[in-house]
Formats: C-alpha cells, sequence, structure tokens
C-alpha cells in the first residue's frame, strides 16, 4: 500500500491558462457566468477545457507514477509474487481537485499501455480516495467523500 497526499494547489497554472484568454470577445462576462458557460460558447472551448483538466489533475499522475514505482520496487525487494497493489491518495485541501477529476485522472492512468500494449502501471490494483476537501451536507452533519476504484 502506498500513501500519497495531494497537496499541489494546481488553481494558478488554471489561472494563467485563462489569461491567455480573457481578452477574447467571449470572455467578457466571465464574472457573471460560469467558465463552463463561457468554455461552451467557444469553438475551441472543448480543447480550453482539457487543458484545464490536465494542469488540474497532473499531480494526481506524478503521484499514481510515484506509487506504482514504489509498489513495484517493494514487491521486487520482498520477493512478493501475488502483492496487492493499493494507493490511497489523501486530498485535505486542495479544493480544484474533485474528486470526479481525481478518478478520472486516476482510470486514464490505468488504462495507459506501453509500446508493447502491456499496462504502464502495472503495480496498481486499485485505488482509494479520502478526500476531505469536499463533501456533502446531509441534515446538519457533513460528510466526506470516500471513493475507490479497482
Amino acid at each position: 500500500m502506498e500513501v500519497k497526499s495531494l497537496e499541489t494547489d494546481t488553481a494558478p497554472k488554471v489561472g494563467r491558462i485563462l489569461a491567455n484568454h480573457r481578452l477574447r470577445l467571449e470572455f467578457s462576462d466571465i464574472e457573471s457566468s460560469s467558465i463552463d458557460e463561457v468554455l461552451d460558447r467557444l469553438p475551441d472551448g472543448g480543447e480550453i477545457r482539457e487543458e484545464i483538466y490536465r494542469a488540474r489533475t497532473q499531480p494526481v499522475e506524478r503521484a499514481f507514477e510515484k506509487a506504482n514505482r514504489q509498489i513495484r520496487v517493494t514487491r521486487e525487494t520482498f520477493k512478493l509474487s501475488l502483492g496487492y497493489g493499493l494507493v490511497v491518495f489523501l486530498n485535505e485541501r486542495v479544493n480544484i481537485l474533485l474528486p470526479t477529476s481525481v478518478l478520472k485522472r486516476v482510470a486514464q492512468s490505468i488504462l495507459k499501455r506501453d509500446q508493447s500494449a502491456k499496462p504502464r502501471y502495472e503495480a496498481v490494483d486499485a485505488v482509494w480516495l479520502l478526500n476531505e476537501a469536499h463533501g456533502v451536507t446531509i441534515g446538519t452533519r457533513r460528510a466526506l467523500v470516500d471513493l475507490i476504484r479497482c
């Protein structure tokens, strides 16, 4: 098992991406519209949305890659042929990393293949996301988002 704490706030990267487009006419009402509404009006909105997503979630894949390497080395060191590779992501305070975005990036990482069509991150079998940065209110209680992906 590898535990990775998501601590890098990528909001400044997203801000720089948006800054490149703020002079465009479609961005003139950004203060009264959501980013998604503005991007929906742009012919290249899908590409900008993808660029923002990749910038926001880059730390997730970097941590996933490190966890894969650490699990692989542990298996090799202790000669564990049947070891189960679990990565636990902790997100205590990075608000820009929504749980659905983290799991989407994890799923994309799991599906990556190398040149010989083998899984790129072969040591990871499951991912568990413990997320204190986002939650839901149920009545007067706050519940945390807790997701697992196998």
